[in-house]
């Protein structure tokens, strides 16, 4: 199963590069990648992630926030906010919160912060937010940072 999740976080970030111009970074691209964690929220297991990606070719840096449920999930049940910080622990992008557009298993949310053009030398990290619908709001967790990457 984790072997499905990692394929299809594969093609969503091809997904992504393609569809924003970017299909010749593929090559020239350093990922810092997280770790995932999971939380429980009314006996439904969700996992999450948190990227952050260095596009060597022009130093674009944006962060990628991923969460999956292999529970039935009804549509807004689970949401996924991208952050992306400097090396200070700063804030420097964020995203408004995206939702599971679809009901059923195997069901994602994810969101990925705008480009920006990295600074020579600072390093950048990824650090989003998962939720989860519990019955009355949602119940909201932080995900592990993903590793540092610098710009060359």
């Amino acid at each position: 199963m984790l072997k499905k999740i990692k394929i299809l976080t594969a093609v969503f970030i091809v997904g992504f590069l393609f569809s924003s111009g970017l299909s010749s970074a593929l090559a020239s691209a350093i990922v810092g990648s997280g770790t995932w964690n999971d939380f429980t929220v009314l006996g439904k297991k969700y996992s999450q992630i948190s990227n952050v990606y260095l596009v060597l070719d022009n130093n674009d840096v944006y962060a990628h926030h991923y969460i999956y449920t292999t529970s039935h999930a009804a549509v807004g049940d689970m949401g996924a906010r991208s952050r992306l910080y400097d090396g200070s622990g700063n804030i420097v992008r964020t995203t408004a919160w995206a939702y599971n557009a679809e009901s059923g298993t195997n069901k994602v949310a994810q969101a990925y912060t705008s480009l920006m053009t990295g600074v020579q030398g600072q390093s950048y990290y990824s650090k989003g937010q998962g939720r989860a619908y519990n019955g009355n709001g949602y119940t909201q967790h932080e995900a592990n940072s993903s590793r540092m990457v610098t710009v060359p």
